[in-house]
């Protein structure tokens, strides 16, 4: 176990599939980031911003992702690769099914719509920026 996020476990192994995952997200095959220390104690604090989104998400109702928005963001990850076949051997290397993969898509699609959601009555109310307001938000979060 790594951390502890409300009622959610978070091993090592999860830690390095969602910091594979997302590393895909952002440069695809053209990955350069080794996966040490450092980087996955910087990863687990963003990780756990992501799911103490999410579980505010799930209480406010937020669950429905479309199946269309899900296959988009699969393909958009996909195309991400040179080909198919790298796409298919990255999942096969790190060890990621496609419905562990299409899992953490799902959230992190949730998890964008409701902060866009959140940030934007929280910017009108208080004329911050879109991060500080992030930022205030994650904190009082994780005062909870």
């Amino acid at each position: 176990m790594v951390a502890v996020v409300g009622r959610e476990v978070v091993t090592e192994s999860e830690l390095w599939v969602e910091a594979r995952i997302e590393l895909a997200r952002r440069h695809g095959d053209a990955i350069q980031v080794e996966l040490d220390a450092a980087f996955l104690e910087s990863f687990l604090d963003y990780l756990i911003s992501q799911l103490l989104i999410d579980a505010q998400a799930r209480r406010a109702g937020i669950t429905d992702v479309s199946e269309s928005d899900l296959e988009r963001e699969v393909e958009t990850l996909q195309k991400q690769f040179r080909s198919l076949e790298a796409f298919q051997a990255f999942l096969r290397r790190s060890d990621i099914s496609i419905d562990l993969l299409r899992s953490s898509l799902r959230r992190a699609l949730r998890v964008i719509r409701f902060t866009d959601e959140r940030l934007r009555s929280r910017l009108r109310i208080s004329g911050t920026s879109r991060e500080q307001a992030l930022r205030d938000w994650l904190s009082e979060l994780r005062r909870t």
